[in-house]
């Protein structure tokens, strides 16, 4: 039985477009460095409503993506038993047991 995360990626795309607004309205350039975007797309998400921020979110896939994070915690060297721990979660947070 598959398990529809359907829900939940349109949330966890909603907040990220919410926070991403949030930080574009107080410096767009800042919100273009953090969030990885070029500050064109920063600044329309600034400037969009709640509606169209719920549109853009209603996709299939999530916006945000935790490679980047994995990458810098295997590539340290030596990895310390808390960086295992960690990547070791964000792994299981992504991925989905076949059922």
């Amino acid at each position: 039985m598959a398990i529809d995360f359907q829900q939940d990626i349109y949330e966890l795309n909603l907040h990220y477009l919410m926070v991403l607004q949030r930080v574009a309205q107080n410096d767009v350039a800042e919100a273009a460095m953090r969030f990885g975007i070029d500050a064109k797309t920063a600044e329309a998400v600034c400037d969009a409503s709640i509606r169209e921020l719920q549109s853009v979110a209603s996709g299939v896939v999530a916006m945000i993506s935790a490679r980047p994070l994995l990458q810098e915690l295997t590539s340290r060297n030596p990895v310390d038993r808390a960086d295992r721990l960690r990547a070791g979660a964000i792994l299981r947070s992504i991925s989905t047991p076949d059922r």
